[in-house]
């Protein structure tokens, strides 16, 4: 899962359904009910069924209620209610039915695993028929259907899905993960892998659509009959953007009047790899076609390595990601640590940091604080010569590095330190912000404290 977005994507959930949740009755389960249908069947528009981890051994039915079934994800965004939180269909049908959910606002699934749903209608994890869905956080995997959908299938909808996995999941025939028509689509933040068909489009299938893409993976995907791993048709419009395609088996359709854009792309073999038959096809120059170094893909995780070059390569007007940086293409993003930038002037400078530097500048055995000798090193000219003169604590102690003496046990990243410099230089330390609220303690007299803020005092 996305971990880095997720307080993002619970933000956006609650936002969503505040305008009913104030007012909602929330259902337990299992407290006021044992199984998740039965809250269902007592709820009304608006309410939640709250479900506490565990693994349900049932198929569930929304009844053409607008509600929320979740898990306490819900409540305090901890992952690990996505995993321990389990839907199992044994094989029984489609795990998640919605028929007929048109209500205000629609109806929400958010934070739980979707396994072993089998159904010969479509849509072995998901099925959902002239409805409004929106489903935030959830893992769909290991479904299977006799027709199409073996994740989800979609007619006659709207479907938002955000920060999901959608993984291991077959179709008899087409739209492994997805199957679409007549519907309008929007995934987000989600990654759709090693997802299988027996015909065609076993990432997706799309008839009639309007489908919309951004920051997804979609890896590892392979049709039974070799041909296509995702076919758009039928007048289907959209776009992907940011998004990372990589590892499928075949090549992409585009059919019958289907007008799509992939912008900021990372495309295995390129457009070549796409193939319009009577549709128009819309190809960022900002597109390209270079491994994107997955952590471990072998395994399921589709993390970028710190190399990939699909680092802050999305497109400049997306939202930023959770760092500050310009959007990474994928699922995925890369975090990067804020660098705090210093600069000396020659002699005496008062300075602070406001990051908690890498485990690299911590000496062993010591975990107070950094090592004040690896902090400076980057301030080294040469074996012998240093642009540190003199190094003072509030305490009075010091580090020379001319006279190679140090009595500073670690450096206290709330206080501020004294140093004079030979000329003026700059250094860069890399690490998680210091809240600018932390509480530094004060000794009795004088004390050199750090500056926390991120931004400057007004002079």
């Amino acid at each position: 899962m996305k971990s880095s977005n997720s307080i993002l994507t619970l933000l956006a959930a609650m936002m969503l359904i505040a305008p009913s949740f104030a007012n909602a009755v929330v259902i337990n389960v299992p407290e006021d009910f044992e199984t998740i249908q039965g809250a269902i069947d007592e709820s009304e528009d608006g309410d939640v069924v709250l479900v506490q981890p565990g693994e349900y051994v049932e198929n569930i039915n929304f009844r053409g209620r607008s509600i929320t079934v979740a898990s306490q994800f819900l409540i305090d965004g901890n992952e690990d209610h996505i995993e321990n939180t389990i839907i199992n269909g044994n094989g029984n049908g489609s795990v998640v039915i919605l028929e007929n959910n048109n209500g205000a606002g629609g109806a929400f699934l958010i934070g739980i695993s979707i396994i072993n749903g089998l159904s010969g209608n479509g849509g072995g994890g998901i099925h959902c028929e002239e409805a409004t869905l929106t489903v935030f956080d959830c893992t769909i995997s290991n479904n299977n259907t006799t027709h199409n959908g073996g994740g989800i299938w979609c007619s006659n909808s709207n479907i938002t899905i955000d920060n999901c996995i959608i993984t291991q999941n077959s179709a008899s025939h087409c739209g492994g993960a997805v199957y679409v028509t007549v519907a309008s689509l929007e995934i987000t933040g989600s990654l759709i892998s090693y997802n299988q068909d027996g015909s065609h489009g076993a990432a997706m299938e799309v008839l009639r659509g309007e489908l919309i893409v951004r920051n997804c993976t979609i890896a590892n995907n392979a049709s039974r009959r070799p041909s296509m791993y995702m076919r758009i048709r039928n007048q289907s419009t959209g776009f992907f953007e940011n998004c990372i395609f990589w590892g499928n088996a075949g090549v992409t359709l585009l059919q019958d009047r289907a007008d799509i854009s992939f912008l900021f792309a990372d495309y295995e073999r390129g457009r070549n790899s796409i193939v319009l038959i009577e549709s128009e096809l819309g190809w960022n120059d900002n597109n390209f076609e270079e491994d994107p170094l997955f952590v471990d893909p072998e395994n399921g995780d589709f993390h970028l390595a710190e190399n990939s070059p699909c680092i802050d390569a999305g497109d400049p007007e997306s939202q930023e990601d959770p760092d500050g940086t310009r959007a990474d293409m994928g699922a995925f993003y890369f975090h990067q640590p804020p660098i705090r930038n210093v600069s000396f002037e020659e002699g005496w400078n008062l300075i602070s940091l406001n990051v908690s530097p890498a485990e690299e500048f911590y000496a062993e055995g010591e975990d107070r604080g950094p090592n004040v000798e690896l902090m400076m090193e980057q301030l080294r000219i040469d074996e012998d010569n240093h642009h540190i003169e003199l190094m003072k604590d509030g305490e009075g102690r010091f580090y020379a590095p001319a006279q190679d003496f140090n009595n500073i046990p670690y450096w206290n990243l709330l206080e501020g330190y004294l140093v004079k410099v030979d000329e003026r230089v700059e250094a860069n330390w890399e690490g998680e912000v210091i809240p600018a609220d932390a509480d530094i303690p004060l000794e009795a007299g004088w004390n050199l404290i750090a500056y926390l803020p991120t931004y400057e005092l007004d002079a």
